[in-house]
């Protein structure tokens, strides 16, 4: 071999090693650029996990405080219709002072509120409040109608009697029963409480206490007064009562004793304001009519007796 060739030979072996020690180099730089992106891509990777669990947990949060925002709104908005029941309330409240006792009725409002104060869950239960202050305001209405009915019976009565004396005479007189605004009836005689007594046991209620008492019902006079404290009083005029009469009297005073023990029902029942507009009294005379004393029939009659039994419809 040539001296030339061998030198050709010697620098192709010289550039295939050269050539190879770089084709080593880039090898080697590409893999630890792979491996480099691998370990970024595994980086990226577990940031995009944590942010969408992030967003996850975000994203429910925000969900549950749209959804408290929106409760609270809708809480807001039922107290609006409570606060407009409450003050007709305080007008009826007003206007009953003087007249009849709101003691009842006051005690329901002062519970409603304390309730809807409290209440941070059901809007339900807000509205349940304002039906229950509505039906107060009107049974006071109610009540301060009846009594005022009541006293101007009470005036004609008093002006018939007085007509009926100078008619009469000094020797005429309209009698005890004018009080009652209705027709004086013959004396029977007897003790009023004792009266009293003997009727109610005769209805079916002998176990309520009967009580002597001047006449002053509430702010207003009356022959015989129904008391929530479980009691019924009678003024002396009642001793005079015929026995017809005075069973009238005692069942109407009876049935009040029936409606104090389901008031909370009864003022929610929405038949007792249809059938009775809420009135209590109209009520008490339809529970009498059901004993036999009065008039009352229909559904009025049928609501009657289950408030006799101490069932109220709705």
């Amino acid at each position: 071999m040539s001296r030339t060739i061998r030198r050709v030979l010697a620098v192709a072996s010289a550039a295939a090693l050269l050539l190879g020690g770089a084709a080593l180099e880039r090898r080697d730089a590409l893999v630890t650029d792979i491996r480099a992106h691998d370990a970024q891509t595994a980086a990226l990777a577990g940031r995009i996990a944590s942010e969408e669990r992030t967003g996850v947990e975000l994203a429910s949060a925000l969900a549950e405080q749209r959804a408290r925002v929106e409760l609270g709104d809708t809480l807001l908005a039922a107290r609006e219709p409570f606060l407009a029941a409450v003050a007709e309330f305080g007008a009826a409240l007003e206007s009953a002072q003087g007249r009849v006792d709101a003691t009842t009725q006051v005690q329901l409002v002062t519970g409603a509120q304390h309730a809807v104060l409290a209440e941070r869950e059901r809007p339900g239960a807000i509205a349940e409040a304002t039906e229950t202050v509505t039906a107060a305001a009107g049974t006071l209405r109610a009540e301060v109608q009846a009594h005022e009915e009541e006293q101007r019976r009470l005036a004609e009565a008093a002006a018939a009697a007085a007509a009926s004396a100078r008619g009469r005479g000094p020797s005429g007189g309209a009698g005890p029963g004018a009080r009652s605004g209705a027709a004086s009836t013959p004396s029977v005689g007897g003790d009023a409480v004792a009266r009293g007594r003997g009727a109610l046991a005769q209805l079916g209620g002998g176990h309520i206490a009967v009580r002597a008492y001047d006449g002053n019902c509430q702010g207003r006079y009356a022959d015989a007064c129904s008391y929530s404290s479980g009691y019924i009083a009678v003024a002396p005029a009642i001793a005079d009562y015929s026995q017809g009469r005075l069973l009238w009297a005692m069942a109407h005073e009876f049935a009040h004793q029936v409606q104090f023990g389901v008031w909370a029902p009864l003022q929610r029942s929405e038949t007792f304001g249809a059938l009775f507009g809420g009135n209590v009294e109209s009520l008490a005379n339809c529970m009498a009519a059901a004993r036999g004393y009065g008039s009352c029939s229909g559904a009025q009659l049928d609501f009657a007796n289950a408030v006799w039994g101490r069932r109220v419809p709705h």
